[in-house]
């Protein structure tokens, strides 16, 4: 997940430690800032969109979801990223 959030990150980060426990892993927060990241993501969408003819009326629309406002109460991060 590219944001942090106990409902989704932190959910899953469990179950894997519960399923792995004796494989070493590390999570990595907040991806979206990482400059390969970033780059890989904009080399797709630029060779997505010169595949697609390279017309000049498209946009790019990044979207995320929102959380209840008892997970944000509880201090959830997801909605500062």
């Amino acid at each position: 997940y590219p944001q942090f959030s106990t409902a989704t990150t932190g959910s899953s980060l469990a179950a894997w430690r519960r399923a792995a426990p004796d494989i070493p892993a590390r999570a990595l927060c907040c991806y979206p800032q990482a400059g390969d990241f970033i780059r890989a993501h904009a080399g797709l969408i630029a060779r997505t969109w010169r595949d697609a003819g390279a017309p000049g009326d498209v946009r790019v629309l990044f979207s995320a979801h929102g959380l209840p406002k008892r997970t944000v109460a509880r201090g959830d991060p997801y909605q500062w990223q």
